[in-house]
């Protein structure tokens, strides 16, 4: 069975620097405000699990750094 443990994000989207989620046994849950990055971790683990995305991955990546 497929575990997800951990994301590391690197200039992704709308983070800028590095970030680090931790994901714990069982059911986690994604919050905070409006235009914070939730869809963009949703986008990050589909692409890695699915290996696939919409669009070019040139897209996904914050260049702002």
């Amino acid at each position: 069975m497929l575990k997800l443990e951990k994301l590391e994000l690197l200039n992704w989207c709308k983070f800028q620097g590095s970030k680090s989620i931790l994901f714990e046994d069982g059911f986690n849950v994604i919050n905070g405000r409006n235009g914070k990055g939730k869809t963009s971790i949703l986008h990050a683990i589909s692409i890695l699990l699915l290996n696939r995305y919409d669009g070019s991955f040139v897209d996904y990546i914050n260049n702002k750094c």
